[in-house]
């Protein structure tokens, strides 16, 4: 199951003292600083949670599925994020009392 974006700002008002307008705002403000930060080339880093940062995929020839012609895949830039090892070891432990080995 997929949480969206609502049912995150949903969440946190509940668990907080935050009205669900309250809470939109702050979601949508920390996504924005997010964004800022990465365009312009810093990366972020959010204790417990993890990484956001700026991956550069260099050009590549591929082929178009369509034509069968070779191309080249011009270089661009993708956000990628790195889960911090306290989020990677609360998942470990979540799947393993699912899966009935602890």
């Amino acid at each position: 199951m997929i949480m969206n974006k609502n049912q995150l700002i949903k969440k946190l008002s509940k668990r907080t003292s935050m009205t669900f307008q309250e809470s939109k705002v702050a979601v949508n403000e920390m996504i924005n600083v997010i964004a800022e930060s990465l365009e312009s080339g810093k990366d972020v880093n959010v204790s417990k949670l993890g990484k956001f940062y700026l991956y550069h995929h260099k050009p590549r020839p591929v082929r178009n599925p369509k034509t069968n012609t070779p191309m080249v895949l011009e270089e661009c830039k993708s956000v990628k994020f790195k889960a911090s090892s306290g989020l990677n070891s609360k998942i470990k432990k979540i799947t393993r009392v699912r899966n009935g080995k602890d």
